[in-house]
């Protein structure tokens, strides 16, 4: 069993628990104020030692930013540790802490074009509409869709560093109890929804769209992005397979193409 003590880490215990669930590990803070992680036995220690360099780069950035958590460490906070976060034109602050999403991507501008389009679409119903979006990163898209009106929303990412720096940016716009967030894929989510996002590459699209139809309802959008150009007829022979669903809208943002479709 591995085990790691983080020396003067936060007393307020409230602001690390939510992460010993994705990081397999359990916690407690001793007398002297230390974070005591105990990694959950089937984890191999270097993978163990990664969690902990993950969680204690989250406690860094943290530490910019709030008085709060008064992290005393060995290491002095070298550069690429200072506070980056940025005040987005969008009404809300990204840090992208190490995963993909910081508002300026092609990919990322053309789903949030398309988001919109939904939003307009459902206006007189929108509250109520179930979102899904697929590898979140730093949650971006999903911080957009939820300042655009999308109060029902599930966030995903297979990595582990994607959903600490979605759930720290949560957080960090005060949404963190509003939105659903998990480490694992599309396969590992219960329901059906209105709206499916996937800002991913197009090996991964091709692997889990069998899963991204199911889950889509009659009538639901699906905004896929993350496909070059010049990638696109393969991406449509995808679609293809699927008589149900149509082409509403595509958008070429430079070398990428984002794709609005509809399950009729």
């Amino acid at each position: 069993m591995f085990q790691y003590k983080f020396r003067n880490c936060p007393l307020e215990f409230d602001g690390i628990s939510p992460f010993l669930t994705h990081l397999s590990a359990d916690g407690h803070i001793d007398d002297a104020g230390s974070l005591v992680l105990t990694f959950n036995e089937s984890l191999p220690e270097h993978k163990a030692s990664e969690h902990v360099s993950l969680l204690r780069e989250y406690m860094r950035n943290l530490k910019q930013m709030d008085t709060l958590y008064q992290l005393i460490d060995t290491e002095e906070i070298d550069d690429r540790y200072e506070d980056h976060a940025e005040k987005l034109d969008l009404g809300f602050r990204i840090e992208t802490f190490g995963a993909f999403g910081s508002g300026i991507h092609d990919t990322t501008g053309g789903c949030m074009e398309l988001i919109e389009e939904f939003c307009k679409e459902k206006e007189n119903s929108l509250y109520s509409a179930r979102a899904l979006d697929i590898g979140t990163g730093t949650g971006i898209l999903s911080l957009f869709s939820y300042y655009r009106g999308i109060k029902n929303i599930t966030s995903v990412d297979i990595s582990l560093r994607a959903v600490i720096s979605a759930l720290h940016n949560f957080r960090l716009n005060d949404i963190a109890d509003s939105i659903r967030l998990k480490q694992g894929s599309i396969a590992d989510i219960d329901g059906r929804f209105e709206l499916i996002i996937a800002n991913i590459f197009l090996s991964a699209i091709e692997e889990i769209f069998d899963d991204i139809f199911t889950k889509t309802v009659q009538g639901g959008t699906i905004i896929l992005s993350g496909v070059k150009v010049e990638k696109e007829q393969s991406l449509f022979r995808l679609i293809d397979r699927y008589p149900s669903l149509s082409i509403k809208k595509k958008l070429v943002r430079g070398e990428w193409i984002c794709i609005y479709l509809k399950k009729e």
